[in-house]
């Protein structure tokens, strides 16, 4: 799947269980998403050189490092237009 602009989209996916972000990583899968899954890296920075940059997150609210608000605010300095859903 591609955006109007013929850009892949990617999805990172972040989740403090494992079962969910698998899950959710698998729909995104079969729907043709790029996608990464982002739990382990909770509260550290987001964007990795050499990754591609996410076009949306799918985030859980309630880390147990930081709340997923605190990670949405590092998200948006890092990729201002990036899409979020909580």
């Amino acid at each position: 799947m591609r955006r109007a602009d013929g850009k892949p989209i990617h999805v990172l996916v972040v989740d403090d269980e494992p079962v969910l972000a698998e899950l959710v990583s698998m729909a995104l899968a079969v729907r043709g998403l790029g996608n990464r899954d982002g739990r382990r890296r909770r509260s550290r920075p987001l964007r990795r050189p050499g990754r591609p940059r996410p076009t949306c997150v799918v985030l859980d609210v309630m880390l147990p490092d930081m709340s997923g608000l605190d990670v949405l605010h590092k998200l948006r300095e890092q990729i201002p237009d990036c899409r979020c859903c909580c």
